[in-house]
């Protein structure tokens, strides 16, 4: 009965491990611009589409010293629809609205969204983020240049503002890990058999 359940619990452990990894990735990332620079990581996970992903989180740093910027620690992903076809629109500073997906294409595939066009790891919808209590739309302008749309409650700050933007992969877990876990599971092997030769010499 031993023996069973410490099987059962290796092979919960390896089933969770795995699939945590599966499931999200996290991507390193850069922006520069004119008055503009910004470094963190996003988190994205899988939306059944192969070279569609959502991003469900995000966290870093954000500086624009144009006129009227702000800068800060990027303080959250605002929610938006996962839907290219359908991106969620929201008030933004006073006769502006901000329009967004926070959709991710690993493969830079990114389709055309709100008339820009295709190409890219953003779409033309982008991502939304909050840096305290002012917001920055990061998106893609089809051309494998990225643009920001950075505002507070009661101004705009720019718009269209040009950018470059590197997003990296970080690594899952490599042959380290792996063989961490694998000598983990001969170890669990080793105690298991020396209980059943104990069990089988105490029954002698």
């Amino acid at each position: 009965m031993m023996q069973r359940s410490l099987w059962v619990t290796v092979a919960i452990m390896f089933t969770v491990f795995f699939s945590t990894v599966a499931r999200a990735d996290t991507f390193d990332f850069t922006i520069t611009g004119t008055g503009i620079s910004s470094s963190g990581a996003i988190i994205v996970s899988t939306t059944g589409t192969p070279g569609v992903d959502r991003i469900t989180g995000i966290s870093g740093s954000y500086t624009n010293t144009l006129a009227g910027g702000f800068s800060g620690a990027i303080t959250g992903l605002v929610t938006g629809s996962y839907s290219a076809l359908f991106p969620t629109t929201i008030a933004a500073a006073p006769g502006t609205i901000d329009i967004f997906d926070n959709l991710f294409y690993p493969t830079g595939g990114a389709p055309s969204c709100f008339g820009y066009g295709s190409g890219g790891l953003l779409d033309g919808c982008g991502l939304t983020f909050s840096v305290g209590t002012d917001h920055v739309n990061l998106f893609g302008n089809g051309l494998g240049n990225y643009q920001v749309f950075d505002w507070t409650p009661s101004a705009v700050i720019d718009f269209n503002v040009p950018l470059q933007a590197s997003f990296t992969a970080v690594p899952e877990p490599g042959a380290l890990d792996l063989t961490l876990i694998g000598v983990g599971v001969v170890g669990l092997m080793a105690v298991i058999r020396k209980r059943k030769s104990l069990g089988q010499s105490q029954a002698a």
